[in-house]
């Protein structure tokens, strides 16, 4: 398997190479993504020919990100593997020192660059079977410290799937979009 570092290095260069960074973006990120996302835009931050994905990030939109670990590693192999198959659990324990890490560089390049932050929080669990229910990301990891939090009562599976255009989550979230990139449009 390989490991967060990896993977986000190799989707920014990809990325890149499509030329998201060259115009303003808003990312949107549901769970394992937005630890991506994060990692990604460290990265970006340190390389000459990356920087502009940083310079032109205007928001983020998390979607139960575990910003501080989950306790899924304490579950069974079976569950782990269906809701985060490629990525090494360790990396997700909660309170783990990479996280921490990351969250503390994050914390810093987002406050110096003034990027807006929308996270949403579930505050249902997650059935998997019917043996199986777990609270993937708790409100505490899901809650970045700063930016706007909302807890929903949704599970981790359906808290990035709005069910209608009508639906809370997705007016917030079109409207946090629109807000981010307002002054772009008015250029």
């Amino acid at each position: 398997r390989k490991s967060m570092a990896y993977r986000g290095r190799e989707l920014l260069t990809k990325l890149k190479a499509a030329g998201v960074g060259d115009r303003p973006v808003v990312w949107v990120a549901h769970s394992m993504g937005g630890l991506l996302v994060k990692k990604m835009l460290l990265d970006a931050s340190e390389d000459p020919e990356m920087r502009s994905v940083v310079q032109n990030t205007r928001g983020i939109v998390f979607y139960s990100v575990p910003h501080r670990g989950s306790r899924l590693a304490e579950y069974s192999v079976s569950a782990r593997f269906l809701l985060f198959p490629s990525v090494e659990v360790k990396e997700l324990s909660k309170d783990s020192p990479a996280l921490r890490e990351l969250n503390d560089n994050f914390t810093r390049l987002i406050q110096e660059h003034n990027v807006n932050i929308l996270s949403f929080g579930e505050m249902l669990p997650t059935y998997i079977g019917s043996m199986i229910k777990l609270h993937v990301v708790p409100p505490t990891s899901a809650d970045l410290g700063f930016g706007d939090f909302i807890p929903l009562n949704v599970n981790h599976l359906n808290i990035c799937k709005p069910g209608s255009r009508n639906s809370f989550l997705y007016q917030w979230s079109l409207k946090f979009i629109k807000d981010s990139l307002e002054k772009e449009f008015k250029r």
